[in-house]
């Protein structure tokens, strides 16, 4: 049982680590638009997500579908809890 709490750990801190990357990728594209003045962003991150999607997306050639599971991957990225340990590693270098 702890190595499976273990595991579910690390699976949840990289689930985590998923979803900081995708927060960034799009906060990378919404500044590069704002740099070059395609777009003005808001200090309320809900509507620069809108701005992303309604203004850079068509830009980028990012689909509908993509953008649809783009959405729903971060939806159910925030209800994931937490892990309890923020540094895995030394369970990962264990077990490489």
């Amino acid at each position: 049982a702890p190595r499976i709490k273990k595991r579910m750990t690390v699976l949840k801190r990289i689930l985590e680590e998923i979803n900081t990357i995708l927060l960034k990728c799009i906060s990378a594209i919404l500044q590069y638009e704002y740099i070059y003045k395609r777009i003005e962003l808001s200090k309320d991150a809900k509507q620069n997500l809108e701005i992303f999607i309604k203004k850079c997306s068509p830009d980028f050639q990012i689909t509908q579908l993509e953008i649809d599971s783009l959405l729903e991957l971060l939806e159910c990225l925030r209800e994931i809890p937490p892990a309890h340990n923020p540094d895995c590693s030394s369970f990962i270098s264990e077990h490489e």
